[in-house]
């Protein structure tokens, strides 16, 4: 039997940005196959993350709304002290940022390897 080797991803602090993507942490999501983002108690007490994609082979500083195939933004809508499975449309990106026009703040993702 073959063994199966399991990626461990450390949980990560990343910023949401406040008004565009380029003010939000770049998260790295190549290894990933999914993830939970936790919002702090401290965090707004309600929010919209709408998320920004980068498909290119390397990190750089364009990034662009992700849509879902009905033409809607990708978003969730979260509250302070609660966690969210991340969007399935984000599995196709390699990298990501997450935007909140109410305020910026940090979160704690939790990516699945």
């Amino acid at each position: 039997m073959t063994d199966i080797q399991r990626v461990a991803l450390p949980l990560l602090e990343v910023t949401v940005g406040a008004t565009n993507s380029a003010e939000a942490d770049p998260v790295d999501f190549r290894f990933a196959s999914g993830g939970i983002v936790h919002v702090p108690s401290a965090f707004a007490t309600a929010a919209t993350f709408v998320f920004y994609v980068n498909d290119t082979a390397v990190h750089d500083e364009s990034y662009w709304p992700l849509y879902d195939s009905d033409g809607g933004p990708v978003q969730i809508t979260v509250a302070a002290g609660k966690s969210y499975e991340l969007p399935g449309a984000l599995f196709a990106a390699k990298f990501f940022r997450i935007v909140n026009a109410a305020g910026a703040g940090d979160v704690i993702l939790d990516l699945k390897g």
